[in-house]
């Protein structure tokens, strides 16, 4: 092959296969938190979960509409704990999932549920920043009630599967 033929080869452009979505693929530990969250200590991280389980259940979001649930109100702070909670492996012990949770999420497949969670840590990876300050962090509404559903949820069951 001559120099054209090389030149040829490098100026040519190159068509990228569109990688299909595969669940199985996601890992968490690829998503960078920030700083002021990834530097929590996991006792106060396991400690803001509960505390956030806690609130949801008291908010009564098990009986809400959808349309209720998608009302952004949860901060980039308390989603980013549940996320840190995630990467730490921790999983969260509820005796009685569907007394807290709405049926149409307990009755999801499994391979949906990690399908709706990946679409949050994706969400979550593409929209904040990496060293905001806890105060802008708070102050970011970005997330609504299902959001945190999908991850509670499944925090509650991806140990088991």
């Amino acid at each position: 092959m001559g120099l054209g033929g090389v030149m040829k080869k490098i100026f040519t452009p190159t068509k990228f296969k569109k990688r299909v979505f595969d669940p199985e693929m996601i890992s968490i530990e690829d998503i960078k938190l920030p700083k002021i969250i990834d530097q929590l200590d996991s006792k106060i991280i396991k400690s803001m979960v509960k505390e956030e389980i806690s609130t949801y259940k008291s908010l009564g979001y098990k009986d809400k509409s959808l349309g209720a649930l998608e009302v952004k109100t949860y901060h980039s702070f308390q989603v980013g704990c549940i996320l840190k909670y995630l990467q730490l492996d921790y999983d969260l012990f509820i005796p009685n999932n569907s007394e807290i949770f709405p049926s149409f999420v307990t009755n999801y497949p499994f391979e949906s549920l990690q399908t709706k969670v990946f679409e949050v840590i994706n969400n979550y990876d593409k929209t904040i920043a990496k060293d905001p300050s806890g105060p802008k962090l708070i102050n970011d509404i970005s997330w609504s009630p299902l959001d945190v559903t999908y991850l509670l949820y499944y925090l509650t069951v991806y140990k088991n599967k």
